[in-house]
């Protein structure tokens, strides 16, 4: 149960995508957004598609060697642009994980070992379209910086009996390894979920499921505060996760209609916690 409650938790922060079923009459969707991307300014607009490179890891398994690394594209109507590379990595090329829900118009790639190459530099999106707000000089092509891929480096933990989860509270200090070139900041996620891991606080009136998120600048380093732990009985237990992101709204032209495309790139780390 706690291994799935982790993996909920970092996936929310990571993808939680917000669409709206209703379709205007050119098909347009609101983005795939991210919990992260949502929290640090990307509006809820109206895309033709998009494409999502991501990496989501425990902390146990946050080395690059142990991470995943995948591309996802998605597409609301036949028309929309595909993205053909980010930088020299072809999505066609890329093993395909699955199309999602059976739909052809959104898939996963594994990037595999072209995917630590991304992190922490500025890429290049290669589409089958003229881009008409593109500021590289070549309309067929887009650039944005991909934060660093994050990483804990230190955060309280408590006994291995207990699964070497972390011990937070207000006072206690997480650092990870900051990227100055992100502007964006960070965004952390305090959850806490009202399962038989807490059913003495369950049984004790606290039945919801909640997050707390904490969004702060990309130093490095953060104190949690009383405010962070607002609605969670002490002792409960929790997940935690922390990520960081960037997007960019580019506008193709593809036969003769303009598409909205919306790229984003984003990493996150989760561990299992216990509020001291």
């Amino acid at each position: 149960m706690e291994k799935r409650l982790l993996v909920l938790s970092a996936v929310a922060l990571l993808g939680a995508s917000c669409q709206n079923e209703g379709v205007n009459p050119s098909q347009k969707k609101q983005a795939n957004n991210s919990l992260i991307a949502q929290y640090v300014g990307h509006a809820n607009i109206l895309v033709d598609g998009g494409v999502i490179i991501q990496t989501f890891s425990t902390q146990t398994s946050q080395d690059y060697k142990d991470r995943s690394f995948q591309m996802d594209y998605y597409s609301f109507n036949n028309k929309t642009v595909q993205a053909i590379h980010v930088n020299n990595i072809s999505l066609v090329k890329n093993k395909k994980i699955e199309s999602s829900g059976g739909n052809p118009n959104y898939n996963s790639y594994n990037l595999d070992t072209d995917g630590k190459n991304i992190y922490g530099k500025t890429v290049k999106f290669s589409l089958n379209g003229k881009i008409t707000n593109s500021t590289t000089g070549d309309m067929n092509t887009e650039e944005m910086y991909v934060p660093e891929a994050i990483r804990i480096l230190s955060i309280p933990t408590g006994p291995a009996d207990e699964g070497s989860r972390s011990y937070i509270k207000p006072g206690a200090t997480v650092t990870w390894n900051a990227d100055p070139k992100n502007d964006k900041g960070v965004v952390m996620t305090i959850d806490y979920t009202a399962s038989s891991d807490n059913q003495q606080f369950v049984e004790g009136g606290y039945k919801t499921s909640f997050y707390n998120p904490i969004i702060t600048e990309d130093t490095g380093t953060y104190t949690f505060s009383e405010e962070d732990f607002k609605g969670i009985p002490k002792g409960a237990f929790l997940s935690f996760s922390i990520g960081r992101c960037n997007f960019k709204i580019v506008t193709v032209e593809v036969d003769g209609q303009q598409q909205i495309m919306d790229l984003q790139a984003i990493t996150s780390i989760g561990n299992f916690a216990k509020y001291q």
